[in-house]
């Protein structure tokens, strides 16, 4: 195949691609229901869908926050490490510079529960390397044997840049029709596929046998595939919100349309009648025997409520999510019955952050290959260097009662230590959480305690706070 075909069969392929349903997930993340559920009124109420007035809650972002959310606030522990040896000195504080991708890795584990397959592209910009999370209608690969679901296996990846509608093509196996003199390429198409840039692939790992290629991109995906390099499913959760979406819609209709009822008039021309002007500052006029009246329709709001209330318990139930998400009334009373209630949330949360944990590892292999690339050779960093990432273990707080108890009591049997609480309370690292415990036991030693309530002064001697923290505190 010649490179004219090669890019003409590229074009069919785009031409073919369907990304309706995650361009849908996508708008629902965003909370665009607008524009679905007018067209689900258009094909249930083709006569009066004009009349609604539309309502809705992101029920998907919901989900999907409670799923894939908050995987970074504590940041999980880092350790850029060569050999099992850590990183340390300058080499060390370089990584950290340039290291700051929480907000984009946030991103990614709330893209991939709403889009199952998630592209991470590495792109050196403004001088330093940033990350593009890419949901999956704007970006393809074509995938070869041995394994069709591993991107190393892939013979190209493609990006779909809509702003200025241009397609780039990443090629990273020396013998692919489109590498020249074995030389993997990139190649940028405009809208007509004609090629308007291209050059060779500047992304590679220096190995004894020599050049290995890589693509700037990483793929995360909610599960392991089977067969298929996209993972399937999740069209149960857009579909489940565009329905809740309708009934919220629907059932505000009807209340406000019953909540009037209908004027009905008896023995009166039905062409008198529509012209009546109806106002409580209005009297009407009736002849003999005419009859004017409210009529309302038999309320099914109630029975319609409940079937609500139950599909989103059954909704819950499925994402493993506790029934107070969607029902206030439902919340657990104490500390102890919230994490109870949150156990299988907790559970599937604690096997997703694992997931998202060595999808940052393998990440790191790309970053520091897009660095290396665009840095002067002084500020590179050895291949050698690999990252290990232990991710942070998902809880439910406890009340501030429970926990105080919790806390004392695993203290006194050291299963935790001070540096712990420290660093669960203030946000910080654990280096940050050690050196403002050294120094608040420095500070206790020169102040004193004297005369403080029992509680505060065993907070003191252990570290956790102080005498100037309680100080501050007061004023």
């Amino acid at each position: 195949m010649d490179i004219g075909s090669f890019f003409q069969h590229i074009k069919e392929h785009l031409a073919a691609k369907d990304g309706t349903e995650q361009q849908l997930r996508y708008n629902l993340l965003l909370g665009r229901y607008e524009p679905e559920i007018k067209e689900v009124l258009k094909k249930r109420n083709p006569l009066t869908h004009e009349e609604y007035h539309i309502v809705w809650i992101n029920l998907y972002k919901m989900v999907v926050d409670r799923l894939g959310g908050a995987y970074y606030q504590p940041e999980p522990q880092r350790t850029f490490h060569i050999g099992g040896a850590p990183v340390e000195g300058a080499l060390l504080e370089r990584i950290e510079q340039m290291y700051n991708f929480d907000v984009a890795l946030d991103k990614n584990a709330r893209y991939t529960v709403a889009h199952r397959t998630v592209a991470v592209r590495v792109v050196w910009r403004h001088d330093r390397v940033e990350l593009d999370v890419l949901p999956p209608m704007q970006w393809d690969v074509k995938t070869e044997a041995p394994d069709h679901t591993d991107l190393e296996d892939a013979s190209l990846w493609v990006l779909y840049l809509k702003a200025d509608r241009q397609t780039v093509l990443w090629v990273w196996d020396p013998e692919h029709e489109l590498s020249i003199n074995n030389v993997p390429q990139f190649y940028v198409l405009d809208k007509n596929m004609n090629v308007t840039d291209f050059g060779p692939n500047p992304y590679y790992i220096q190995t004894e046998g020599g050049r290995q290629y890589t693509a700037p991109v990483e793929v995360c995906r909610y599960e392991d595939p089977d067969t298929t390099f996209h993972v399937e499913g999740g069209e149960d959760l857009s579909t489940a919100a565009l329905h809740v979406g309708y009934e919220t819609t629907d059932i505000a209709h009807t209340v406000g349309w019953q909540s009037h009822g209908q004027p009905v008039f008896t023995n009166m021309p039905p062409d008198q009648a529509g012209q009546m002007v109806l106002s409580p500052s209005r009297g009407i006029g009736l002849n003999e025997g005419q009859k004017f009246e409210y009529v309302s329709a038999p309320s099914a709001i109630e029975s319609r409520l409940k079937a609500l209330d139950k599909f989103l318990a059954q909704l819950a139930q499925a994402y493993d999510l506790p029934a107070d998400v969607f029902d206030e009334s439902k919340a657990p009373e104490s500390g102890v019955s919230r994490r109870l209630a949150h156990a299988p949330l907790l559970e599937r949360r604690n096997a997703y952050a694992k997931r998202m944990a060595d999808f940052e590892e393998r990440l790191w292999l790309k970053i520091r290959t897009v660095w290396n690339a665009h840095s002067a050779e002084v500020n590179r960093i050895p291949e050698t260097v690999e990252l290990s990432v232990e991710h942070t273990v998902q809880t439910m707080p406890l009340d501030p009662t429970e926990q105080q108890e919790t806390d004392i009591r695993e203290l006194r049997l050291g299963v935790k230590s001070p540096v712990d609480l420290i660093v669960r309370d203030r946000g910080v690292t654990r280096d940050e959480a050690l050196a403002i415990y050294q120094e608040n036991i420095q500070i206790n030693a020169a102040i004193g305690v004297s005369g403080m309530a029992r509680l505060v002064r065993d907070s003191i001697d252990e570290g956790l706070c102080s005498t100037e923290d309680i100080l501050e505190g007061d004023a």
